[in-house]
């Protein structure tokens, strides 16, 4: 099927909404309220692709098969495939998962999947949480022990730099942190710091070590502003905030959330992300009123750009929208924003560029070292990348960019 970047009508928006609130609440087809036509479906395949949901949307539409596929059996036979995928590789991924507990186990090394490895089986049907990677930390100190149990598993490394080194084997792909958060929030507050204490916020839950629910989902929040910030956070990433609250009930403490929140300064953004939640699903533990203004740019923003937001936008976006930070005295000219926006891009900061020399956190007089080592990869290992950022960088989107720019910071990003 062709899924070209493209404008969905409000009322497709609406119906697809419909589906995921019925697929959380586990309610039959009140969602064929609005009659199914081929442009319907379109739409809906288009969204559940972007937003990598496809499989939910096979699975609830598994009554009606035979009379959409005999109707249109093109985008059906779409959606029973992503259904096949997803389900092929979610065992995989179960699989791989057991293995490297049971392999990290026998070595006396703590080890905790999180994110939507962990959320995916609070799912009502959890085969339909799609995934590329698993999502897991470890301590700094068993970092070398931890590759080679990894290696002795058969998994090959493609990247050994930072917090973040990855695996894979055949489906199976893992990121295996030693940090579960970075500084990638222009708000001034230190998340790499403030999550540092991941693994001793811990609790064994089914004979699993997982993070504490309340921290888990401050960290989840975390993870959606990180996105938002950057190229854009999807869908699946709201429902993913819905499933986790409604899997826990009433065991679910609102109030020391609320606290971790503020600490975070994410209580604002959460906020926003509540409302959202509640007018697509219907659910959140207590909202409070916003202006519509906001909420309507924000849901834009989130609806078209997909899962990580590449529908809509790539990293040049980001360079572009952070040219708007800090502005000097006087309204800052388009050729000082661009310039502004080169520097952020050329010259990053020691954090970033630990991943090219890990030594740059300790020792700053690395910097330049580390900048001509990113400036040689980027010119010869990932050329396609690099001009695709430049020139996305210097087309001319400087409005929406400015748009999302004060967007963003009306909910405290």
């Amino acid at each position: 099927m062709q899924m070209e970047s493209r404008q969905v009508p409000q009322k497709s928006i609406q119906t697809f909404f419909s589906i995921l609130k019925d697929y959380i609440n586990q309610q039959e087809m009140d969602t064929f309220a609005t009659p199914m036509t081929e442009e319907l479906l379109d739409d809906l395949c288009y969204l559940g692709a972007i937003h990598s949901v496809a499989p939910v949307l096979y699975y609830m539409f598994r009554k009606r098969e035979k009379e959409l596929v005999d109707l249109w059996p093109e985008q059906m036979n779409w959606l029973r495939q992503q259904y096949i995928f997803a389900v092929t590789r979610s065992i995989n991924q179960e699989i791989g998962k057991k293995e490297i507990q049971e392999a990290f186990r026998s070595q006396g090394i703590p080890v905790i999947f999180f994110k939507g490895i962990q959320i995916r089986s609070y799912y009502p049907v959890p085969e339909t949480r799609t995934m590329g990677d698993l999502d897991c930390l470890i301590r700094e100190e068993d970092r070398s022990r931890a590759h080679e149990i990894m290696t002795d598993l058969g998994y090959s490394c493609s990247a050994d730099q930072g917090n973040v080194w990855v695996y894979s084997k055949g489906m199976v792909v893992i990121e295996m942190h030693s940090r579960i958060a970075g500084n990638n929030i222009s708000n001034g507050v230190d998340y790499m710091q403030f999550f540092s204490d991941a693994m001793n916020r811990t609790i064994e839950e089914d004979e699993e070590l997982c993070l504490k629910k309340e921290y888990h989902f401050c960290f989840l929040i975390y993870h959606i502003a990180k996105h938002l910030s950057s190229t854009g956070a999807g869908v699946r990433m709201f429902m993913d905030l819905v499933i986790f609250l409604k899997h826990y009930g009433m065991a679910f403490d609102k109030e020391e959330e609320e606290r971790l929140l503020k600490e975070a300064s994410l209580d604002k953004v959460a906020v926003t992300i509540g409302n959202l939640c509640n007018r697509w699903f219907g659910f959140w533990w207590g909202i409070e009123e916003m202006p519509e203004e906001v909420l309507n740019e924000l849901e834009e923003y989130v609806v078209a750009g997909g899962t990580f937001g590449f529908a809509t936008h790539n990293i040049g976006d980001v360079y572009r929208r952070k040219s708007y930070e800090k502005p000097g005295t006087g309204r800052d000219t388009e050729q000082k924003r661009t310039i502004k926006m080169f520097w952020h891009y050329l010259f990053p900061g020691k954090e970033y560029m630990s991943m090219f020399i890990p030594g740059v956190k300790k020792q700053t007089w690395l910097l330049p070292a580390a900048w001509v080592k990113r400036g040689w990869i980027g010119l010869f290992r990932r050329r396609q990348h690099t001009f695709s950022t430049i020139r996305s960088m210097t087309k001319n989107d400087g409005n929406r960019s400015y748009r999302e720019y004060q967007m963003l910071k009306k909910i405290g990003l």
